[in-house]
């Protein structure tokens, strides 16, 4: 996983939020570059990350939203709000996609 590749969460945050870059918007979401994602799916654990404003998995292909990088994994409609947990870098815990969004939403 994307762990196992760099080391440490700072070690990724080194590598990949670079001045500049942008998060990643989708429906109502923001995720600031540098988000690490995870989810859990018959019990194999998939990751994604925020970089340059998109969202990539762990083999780098990019996703257009969280859905559809739920998809990927299940081969089904999936709520990809449901789906992930994000850990941004602010954040010191993983929180579900629809909790922060939700978050987002109501306090803007």
């Amino acid at each position: 996983g994307l762990l196992g590749q760099f080391g440490s969460t700072a070690d990724i945050l080194d590598a990949f939020n670079k001045p500049g870059d942008l998060g990643f918007y989708s429906r109502g979401l923001f995720l600031p570059a540098g988000t690490l994602l995870r989810a859990r799916y018959k019990g194999c654990r998939h990751e994604a990350i925020i970089r340059d404003g998109r969202w990539f998995d762990s083999d780098g292909i990019e996703q257009s939203s969280p859905s559809a990088a739920a998809t990927a994994i299940t081969d089904t409609n999936v709520n990809g709000l449901r789906f992930w947990e994000a850990k941004r870098p602010s954040d010191s815990e993983w929180r579900r996609l629809e909790f922060i969004r939700n978050k987002q939403v109501h306090s803007g």
